[in-house]
């Protein structure tokens, strides 16, 4: 799908680091743009607390892209490598 822009990108190296803003640091977001996601579109638990990482939020929402391939005949392993291109992508800012 985006295998032209893909492969131009270097490949993203996922972090183990649980506190969003670090975590959003660490692939190369802006502070501001942390705490837009923070306030927006991270997970919440009852009370309010952020419960996800940019880098969850990113990986979440392109497993989600992908897995409308399955409606068009693509394998579990397909789906799993679009995801990561997505994933690639949005890392690198180049698909938001």
């Amino acid at each position: 799908m985006f295998k032209f822009c893909a492969k131009a990108l270097p490949k993203v190296v996922t972090t183990k680091l649980t506190d969003p803003m670090e975590n959003g640091k660490a692939i190369g977001l802006t502070e501001n743009s942390i705490k837009v996601l923070m306030t927006r579109y991270l997970k919440k638990d009852a009370s309010g607390k952020v419960v996800e990482t940019p880098e969850e939020l990113f990986r979440r929402v392109s497993d989600t892209v992908a897995a409308a391939e399955s409606r068009y005949g693509k394998t579990a392993e397909e789906i799993k490598e679009i995801s990561n291109e997505f994933f690639n992508l949005m890392v690198k800012s180049v698909f938001m």
